[in-house]
């Protein structure tokens, strides 16, 4: 819009301010998106000579899911100094506008693809969990079964000694009885 010839000297102004209002959102986003204090798009990704995250997404050693960083500040992306005036640098702007959403947006579907895997593994664990869960319930469930008719034996056992001793008590009274009388 501004690289067209319909804009006057005013329109040009307005929209600068608009232009710079974008890139300062632009710098702020870049210096303050962090995940455990770690700056994700800013400066920082290109002063620690890390352009990437590896996380751990399993229980083995290679089981690694690598992010790659991007540094979208304004110096980075090349809109320093960005201007709508004159027309030629409004022109200049627009190829290099188009040059960075085409990069960010290969950046996102990267990132896409990324979250993706994550949300895959992270329903992979849960199913794993869940398997667990039901076979640690399967192994206590016969634990019990064994120990209910370990306690029914013990039961059973128990009552036959007691009615044996009952018997024998019974017998030896029936005896004192017969001898003593």
């Amino acid at each position: 819009m501004a690289s067209n010839d319909t804009m006057d000297d005013q329109s040009r102004t307005e929209l600068q301010v608009e232009v710079e209002q974008l890139l300062s959102s632009i710098q702020q986003t870049a210096e303050t998106v962090q995940f455990n204090t770690r700056n994700l798009l800013g400066p920082e990704t290109r002063l620690d000579k890390q352009k990437y995250i590896s996380l751990t997404v399993g229980a083995g050693s290679n089981e690694n899911l690598t992010i790659e960083l991007m540094d979208i500040t304004n110096e980075n992306l090349g809109l320093t100094n960005a201007s709508v005036k004159p027309k030629e640098n409004a022109e200049k702007l627009l190829k290099k506008s188009q040059n960075v959403i085409t990069n960010i947006a290969g950046y996102l579907t990267r990132i896409g693809a990324q979250y993706s895997a994550l949300e895959h593994n992270l329903d992979n664990s849960l199913t794993l969990q869940n398997n667990l869960t039901t076979i640690e319930s399967s192994i206590r469930d016969s634990n019990i079964g064994k120990e209910v008719m370990d306690l029914t034996i013990n039961k059973v056992l128990s009552d036959a000694l007691n009615t044996l001793h009952k018997y024998s008590d019974d017998q030896r009274q029936s005896f004192e009885k017969v001898l003593f009388s």
